[in-house]
């Protein structure tokens, strides 16, 4: 998984499903809420140490356990 951000570009996301969602918010990785309130593939990767803004090089394609799921 892998993002970019273009800095250049100042739109906010826009809440287009108001009834499903109760909006977006801008939150640093390191501030997100406890894994047991976050999306479970979210969830997974924060229990596996991922840092969505490191550099290295990947661990590879192999199956990490979640929630003792492979």
């Amino acid at each position: 998984m892998q993002g970019e951000l273009d800095r250049s570009c100042s739109a906010e996301p826009v809440n287009l499903e108001p009834d499903k969602n109760e909006g977006w918010a801008w939150t640093r990785w390191e501030d997100f809420p406890p894994e047991e309130q976050l999306f479970l593939p979210l969830a997974c990767l924060r229990q596996q140490g991922f840092q969505p803004f490191w550099d290295g090089p990947a661990k590879g394609d192999r199956a990490v356990k979640c929630n003792g799921k492979a």
